[in-house]
């Protein structure tokens, strides 16, 4: 029988360390540093949030130089640029957005890069869950594979409702999650999942970014070549919202 464990997080805030940029005129949060030709922009929407919530930043990158700039792209290997979200031990709380998946495979070397013109801006939005109260964004360019940071900017987490979730894994594995009245846009998840095949071998998918769901039922989608099925972990939730996780098999996570 599948073990199976759901795991609301949406909990009290704690007290808060470090340095609380001003707010924007809009509300949110924002800081810019220049290096290496760049300068790399955070801005995050609104400066207070629910511990845990999933949010959407902005990382802005505008080539300074007088020589288009490449950078490595993002894979399912790992987002560039990206965010990162520490608590205030400095421990990363973010990414993974959950932690066991499979690594896959990034395939084979490029030869060509995207590039940034001189004088021109790209910008990116990435998802991140607030396990922690500091973001910082950086992006890798392939100028002797420098990485170029931004500030920190640190958000003020506040406690909310949790999610109403129901974890069910008969007749199928099954999470069902009721959206609060503040909820909007689509429904978000990163899930991965592990199962056996006929000769015992064990292999497992998933774990590729944060995808949209088209309702609120997830379920595993289990390869068709899965004899049985092992586990599976999900992370789930609503820009804004805190997020839902869920473990189900031999690995459930506390």
């Amino acid at each position: 029988m599948l073990a199976r464990s759901v795991l609301v997080i949406a909990l009290l805030a704690l007290p808060l360390l470090g340095r609380v940029p001003p707010a924007s005129a809009s509300g949110g949060l924002s800081a810019s540093t220049t290096g290496h030709g760049v300068r790399i922009t955070l801005s995050v929407p609104q400066a207070s949030y629910p511990r845990n919530a999933l949010i959407q930043a902005s990382i802005r990158v505008t080539n300074l130089s007088s020589h288009a700039i490449e950078y490595y792209p993002g894979s399912i290997c790992g987002g560039n640029p990206e965010v990162e979200v520490t608590n205030n031990r400095g421990i990363v709380e973010y990414p993974p957005a959950i932690a066991g998946a499979p690594i896959p495979s990034c395939g084979p070397a490029r030869l060509h890069y995207p590039q940034i013109r001189p004088g021109a801006t790209k910008v990116w939005h990435s998802y991140a869950i607030l396990g922690g109260a500091h973001l910082q964004a950086h992006i890798s360019i392939t100028q002797s594979q420098l990485y170029v940071y931004s500030p920190t900017v640190t958000a003020h987490l506040i406690s909310a409702p949790p999610l109403v979730a129901a974890l069910r894994v008969s007749p199928r594995v099954t999470l069902q999650i009721t959206p609060p009245t503040t909820a909007t846009g689509p429904l978000l998840y990163a899930s991965w999942w592990g199962c056996k095949v006929s000769n015992g071998a064990e292999f497992g998918g998933g774990g590729i970014g944060w995808q949209e769901a088209t309702g609120d039922i997830l379920s595993p989608d289990w390869d068709r070549s899965c004899g049985t099925q092992r586990e599976w972990h999900v992370v789930a939730g609503w820009v804004g919202q805190p997020v839902v996780v869920a473990n189900v098999g031999p690995h459930v996570e506390p």
